[in-house]
């Protein structure tokens, strides 16, 4: 299993271990047999993309944040946009692709902004 896999998984887990649900019941939404659930996080059984698109809609959280969590270097190689290659507009990129730090420098440019406009009048 790659470095990225285990990352997700072990994301995955944390957030299960902190959030209200039973085993049985998340392997009833996975379609897995009771029981595979461990082997689901330990990587002996494969982690699919429905596992967790299923996962996500659980702990009603959006799926990509475990890609972009669990996979940094991938993330940080990338050179462009999903929507560069598929033709959407720059205005489709959602701002939930952001890192927590680029977003915070948003905050902080509009923030400047304001305030600088404000002062102006």
């Amino acid at each position: 299993m790659d470095k990225d896999t285990r990352q997700i998984l072990k994301l995955i887990q944390d957030a299960l271990d902190r959030f209200p649900v039973t085993a049985r019941a998340l392997e009833d939404e996975l379609g897995i047999g009771h029981g595979n659930l461990s082997h689901l996080l330990s990587g002996r059984l494969e982690l699919k993309l429905r596992h967790l698109l299923s996962i996500a809609k659980v702990l009603g959280v959006p799926p990509h944040r475990f890609v972009e969590l669990g996979c940094p270097l991938a993330l940080r190689a990338a050179t462009r946009d999903v929507t560069d290659l598929v033709g959407l507009p720059a205005s489709a990129a959602r701002i939930g692709a952001l890192t927590s730090a680029e977003l915070e420098e948003r905050i902080r440019a509009v923030v400047r902004k304001e305030l600088a406009d404000f002062r102006k009048t």
